[in-house]
């Protein structure tokens, strides 16, 4: 992933910089606080997208990056009950986003004009 940070520079996310911000979520958990992506990306050097993407691929890797919803912040999951929480919250985003994917499918099969496919009428 390229991102410009906030001097222009360009960036690619790697596997190097989700290790880096997983230190630092190591570090948060050791000490019990809470990162935003603010101050891991001050902390990292590294621009905000990145950070999203890193914690993006820290969770695809299976690591409990937790995220208290309506809290700024990021930390590792405390215990497995919170793990448990994290799993679950994103079972039911991945059913939503399934239930949106078909619901687009569907109104666009219904609504595609048999004369002109390549101009749907979507209302």
């Amino acid at each position: 992933m390229d991102d410009t940070s906030d001097d222009g520079r360009s960036h690619r996310m790697d596997d190097a910089d989700a290790g880096i911000v997983l230190e630092w979520l190591r570090t948060a958990h050791h000490q019990q606080l809470t990162y935003s992506r603010e101050q891991l990306a001050n902390r990292t050097g590294l621009p905000d997208r990145t950070i999203r993407a890193a914690i993006q691929t820290l969770r695809g890797s299976g690591y409990p990056v937790w995220s208290d919803p309506g809290h700024a912040g990021y930390r590792l999951a405390r215990d497995e009950s919170e793990v448990e929480e994290l799993a679950a919250r994103f079972e039911r985003t991945g059913k939503q986003h399934l239930v949106t994917a078909s619901r687009l499918r569907n109104r666009y099969e219904r609504t595609m004009p048999l004369d002109q496919p390549d101009q749907p009428s979507l209302l």
